[in-house]
């Protein structure tokens, strides 16, 4: 029963496809669009800092999994700096104490 089911399928999937390619083809082959038009210019934001970037990033607690993060480059820039100054903090704080207090 089942391979009389397939042989009957494949050939009237095959027909649908036949039928359907020309039209596809045609509509592939030539755009509906205007003479005298030209491509549009990719859309760029005037601030390079609003420009969005993702990044992958470890997840804590799991050995392999992994999330995106997606932020403006701006974001990113300020979370850096935000970071260095922590740490530029740190260090200048326990550079003035004496070792051992």
């Amino acid at each position: 029963m089942r391979i009389r089911l397939l042989t009957c399928l494949v050939p009237a999937i095959a027909a649908t496809f036949a039928a359907v390619s020309p039209a596809v083809a045609t509509a592939q082959a030539a755009p509906a669009t205007p003479a005298n038009a030209t491509p549009a210019a990719p859309a760029t934001p005037a601030n390079p800092d609003d420009v969005i970037r993702c990044r992958s990033m470890e997840v804590t607690g799991s050995l392999a999994r992994r999330e995106r993060v997606c932020k403006t480059v701006g974001e990113w820039r300020r979370l850096a700096d935000r970071g260095n100054d922590t740490a530029r903090e740190i260090i200048d704080h326990s550079r003035g104490r004496p070792s051992g207090m």
